[in-house]
């Protein structure tokens, strides 16, 4: 059974804002070292899938943002293609 876990960038203004807010996740571990390694570290080895990852007012992160932003979401699509049966993305 998918799980889905909710992002919620209305807060997000940049990479580290987003960090901040992927530490506080249930799936997310305590040793996560909020950086873009780490992230992809979580994404590929230590999150056990399958997960629906459901990015709310990700345009206002965008738009604060459209570089981290494109960082981000590259880095989860990259993961979603090692992972295809495991992640999900959905932008909303």
């Amino acid at each position: 059974m998918m799980k889905s876990i909710t992002i919620d960038c209305s807060k997000v203004k940049n990479e580290n804002d987003f960090h901040e807010v992927f530490a506080t996740l249930d799936i997310t571990p305590n040793y996560y070292g909020k950086n873009l390694n780490a992230l992809w570290d979580v994404l590929t080895t230590d999150i056990e899938g399958p997960v629906m990852f459901m990015f709310e007012n990700h345009k206002e992160f965008e738009l604060a943002n459209t570089s981290d932003y494109e960082k981000i979401i590259s880095l989860f699509k990259e993961a979603q293609s090692e992972r295809p049966t495991e992640l999900s993305i959905n932008l909303s």
